[in-house]
């Protein structure tokens, strides 16, 4: 949760968890991949001082988790998450949501990253199924704020006007930022 932080002093208690956790359990992907999704969060929301830096030690670390477990869905998607908003690499980021959707199908994150990619595409269709998908499989996901949200845009991007104020709103209920 505390990725999710505005609160600079959270979000980097967040960065020292997941450090901890790797410094315990080095050779497990999961908080590898949680480590590289924290990389792309600090540069999205404008923290990063190094874009380019934050962008390689995510895939150094993505690329880590794949080393260790291929088939690794949070790390596959994570991977994706790095080389679309990071990188700017789409095609690849797609192969990666891909990859982790074809492992597991009902993976909520994996679905919405690649709706959302979808709709930045201009492949609105692809973004609303995914994304909509995405919250019929997360109705208890403590980041569902985030899944409503990005199911706000996809439907805009549809062109499906009055679908999008019901995500958006109900996904200002449990995060305001």
């Amino acid at each position: 949760g505390l990725g999710h932080c505005f609160a600079l002093k959270d979000f980097y208690c967040g960065q020292s968890y997941r450090e901890y956790v790797i410094s315990q359990v080095p050779n497990h992907p999961t908080p590898l991949a949680w480590l590289a999704r924290w990389h792309v969060l600090r540069t999205v929301q404008g923290w990063a001082d190094d874009p380019k830096g934050e962008s390689q030690a995510a895939l150094n670390l993505t690329s880590r988790a794949l080393d260790l477990d291929p088939n690794h869905t949070l790390a596959l998607v994570c991977e994706g998450q790095v080389l679309a908003h990071l990188a700017h690499r789409l095609d690849e980021a797609e192969s990666r949501y891909d990859a982790a959707l074809s492992i597991n199908p009902n993976d909520a994150q994996g679905r919405a990253q690649r709706g959302t990619l979808a709709s930045f595409q201009d492949r609105g269709a692809d973004g609303k199924r995914d994304t909509e998908r995405a919250l019929h499989l997360s109705p208890l996901d403590p980041h569902r704020f985030l899944y409503l949200a990005l199911a706000a845009c996809a439907n805009m991007s549809a062109e499906d006007y009055p679908r999008p104020v019901t995500p958006a709103k109900e996904s200002l209920r449990p995060n305001r930022t």
